[in-house]
């Protein structure tokens, strides 16, 4: 899966229209729900129990056993994903609103899905270290609440408080 790909899927909004020698599809996409409209043909192969009956009824489970759609939907992630920072870099008032309740942040999606992307970026170069250094990390990660550890100032070498 490519970095950032699950912020994607479960952050971003976007729609197009997509085609290919084959089939033309609608495609819109909310923060964590994809809808995708056939063009052409009618009746997209491959894909089960996805269609909204006429009552908002959705069946379950659904599944898309179609190459092409997947390959779409990577590529539309890259496309996105290349697009200049600027227009995604949080502006002024986000990091005022992040200031004023920073429970919401801690608590938030947001930073779940960031923390999911940055532990797979991670454990990604860790597979390129040594073994030793690979085994040091595990151990460390091991820890309890990691975030509550510190070295103690003034005691003995190696000795960690955990507040």
């Amino acid at each position: 899966m490519p970095p950032n790909f699950q912020s994607y899927l479960l952050r971003t909004v976007d729609a197009t229209v997509a085609n290919n020698d084959k089939k033309a599809i609608a495609y819109e996409k909310f923060p964590g729900i994809i809808l995708v409209s056939a063009i052409l043909p009618a009746y997209l192969e491959g894909w089960t129990n996805t269609k909204i009956e006429r009552i908002g009824e959705i069946k379950q489970p659904q599944t898309i056993m179609d190459n092409s759609f997947g390959a779409f939907l990577i590529d539309r992630f890259e496309w996105i994903n290349n697009q200049s920072p600027a227009a995604r870099m949080p502006d002024e008032r986000a990091f005022k609103s992040l200031q004023k309740n920073p429970d919401r942040v801690w608590n938030s999606d947001s930073l779940n899905i960031y923390l999911i992307e940055a532990k797979r970026e991670r454990d990604k170069i860790k597979r390129t270290l040594h073994p030793a250094v690979q085994a040091l990390i595990a151990t460390v990660e091991s820890m309890p609440d990691k975030r509550a550890c510190r070295i103690k100032p003034g005691c003995a070498k190696n000795t960690i408080e955990v507040y």
